[in-house]
């Protein structure tokens, strides 16, 4: 999954402001809904999304999806962190959200992520936040028109953070 608030605050794109051809091309070639263990159709659905979205999303891609746990084997690796493993796996089709607040102390966090280049590609990402604070009058304000109340984890799976099937949700009847 991409995007995420700092698509939107930094980079300015939001899937809501494409046009009708734009959203329809998005749903029908790399829905949020389709399978996480991706066949090759959908793998190349998702490269002619990603060329059409192109001009509007940022480079590299702000990768909102995290690996974390895994059975792990020595051949492995995690090619720029937790969001993608080398090889291929059969991924559960059930999602869980790992929820962390980057924005509560956002430029302080950005100049120590910066600073010690150890994310993504030298934490590009956090360079060219930096940089957009120091040139700026910074005072971004995550909540949007779009934004809603957490009121438990149920809000997540409306919003495809979590993903649940029917095996699952029979099973979760039975504890929630």
């Amino acid at each position: 999954m991409y995007g995420g608030p700092r698509e939107r605050l930094f980079y300015h794109f939001d899937v809501n402001s494409l046009n009708a051809v734009f959203k329809w091309l998005l749903q029908r070639f790399a829905p949020v809904n389709r399978s996480v263990n991706i066949t090759a159709l959908a793998s190349a659905r998702d490269r002619f999304a990603r060329l059409l979205l192109g001009p509007w999303m940022p480079r590299p891609p702000l990768v909102m999806s995290k690996i974390p746990l895994i059975k792990w084997s020595r051949d492995l690796r995690f090619p720029g962190g937790p969001h993608a493993v080398s090889g291929k796996r059969l991924l559960s089709e059930v999602w869980g959200a790992l929820l962390h607040f980057k924005f509560m102390d956002f430029v302080g966090e950005t100049r120590y992520r910066a600073a010690r280049g150890q994310h993504a590609k030298g934490a590009i990402h956090y360079k060219l936040y930096e940089d957009k604070i120091s040139t700026t009058n910074f005072n971004i304000n995550p909540y949007y028109a779009g934004s809603r109340r957490y009121t438990g984890w149920r809000d997540l799976t409306a919003c495809h953070l979590l993903r649940s099937t029917d095996a699952w949700d029979k099973h979760d009847q039975i504890y929630f």
